[in-house]
């Protein structure tokens, strides 16, 4: 009798890993040109550092601040925002 291989649960394992900063800045300047929002670098470069590698984390905070400043995001909004994602 030959014997088998331990059973595998029906999960899969992915290991990510932590995105650059540049990856994620230049991610969220195309999303604010897509959907016409004023924010500068320094604002995306703050978030994008906030977020600590994760994309979907930095996209959690770019709609926080989006929906407490509006379209129009400037630098006092984002030094003064409280951070939690």
């Amino acid at each position: 009798m030959k014997s088998r291989l331990p059973f595998s649960p029906g999960c899969q394992r992915f290991t990510f890993r932590k995105v650059t900063l540049r990856e994620i800045s230049n991610h969220l300047a195309t999303l604010a040109k897509k959907e016409a929002i004023s924010i500068s670098a320094q604002g995306i470069a703050l978030i994008a550092r906030e977020a600590r590698g994760s994309f979907r984390d930095a996209l959690s905070l770019l709609d926080q601040v989006i929906s407490f400043a509006g379209k129009n995001i400037d630098e006092k909004v984002i030094f003064g925002f409280n951070w939690s994602c």
